[in-house]
Order: C-alpha cells, then sequence, then structure tokens
C-alpha cells in the first residue's frame, strides 16, 4: 500500500521540474509536504490528476471520519454509560417515580413498588 506513494516521492524528486509548469528546476522548500498533489497535477494528465487527488481526499476524509466515530464511542463509553448507570440505579429504588408529585393518581403514573396504589 505503500508502494505507490514511494513511488510518486521518487518520481517527484528525481523529475526535472523545469519540463513541466511548475517553474522551478526543484521542488521548493515549502512544497515538499505537496509532492503528491504537485506529481499528479504536474505530470499527469487531467483524467488521472482528477481521479488521484479525489482518491487522496477521500482517504483524508475517511480517517476524518473513523476518527470522529472512535472518540464519539469512547465519550459513549466513558461518560455516557457512567451516567445512565447511575440514573439506572437510582431508578430501580422501590417507590421510585419520575413525577415531582408521587401523590399523583394520573393514569401515567409509575411506581416501582407493587403494595403502593398509583
Amino acid at each position: 500500500m505503500a508502494i505507490p506513494a514511494v513511488l510518486f516521492g521518487a518520481v517527484g524528486y528525481t523529475a526535472d521540474w523545469n519540463q513541466t509548469s511548475y517553474g522551478h528546476p526543484t521542488l521548493q522548500d515549502d512544497d515538499l509536504g505537496l509532492t503528491l498533489p504537485l506529481v499528479f497535477f504536474h505530470m499527469t494528465p487531467l483524467a488521472v490528476s482528477f481521479i488521484g487527488l479525489g482518491a487522496v481526499s477521500a482517504a483524508v476524509m475517511s480517517s476524518t471520519d473513523s476518527f470522529i466515530l472512535s472518540s464519539s464511542t469512547m465519550f459513549a463509553c466513558n461518560v455516557f454509560a457512567v451516567i445512565f448507570q447511575a440514573v439506572t440505579k437510582r431508578m430501580s429504588t422501590p417507590g421510585w417515580t419520575p413525577y415531582r408529585d408521587s401523590s399523583s393518581r394520573s393514569a401515567r403514573c409509575r411506581c416501582s413498588s407493587r403494595s403502593a396504589p398509583c
């Protein structure tokens, strides 16, 4: 999987950039991190450049998506699970009702104690 990236880096390092529209004989220090997009843009046909840069951006978006998904999963496991357990323990106590006025006899009344009339 790393072989194509290494090949594109080698092509960018050994290329004669004067024969392209880049405008400099070698890659500038500021552009060393952009070797792959520059090789795609200046040394491949437009269709290959479009598909290659689209694939690179899709890989970046996929990595970002998996980072967000894993961080939200860790949040759910470490924070929400603790809060949910604390709430469910409180709900399992006898006589608990979700309403402030426990004397109401409405049809929505929930009592965990079967002996107490609702």
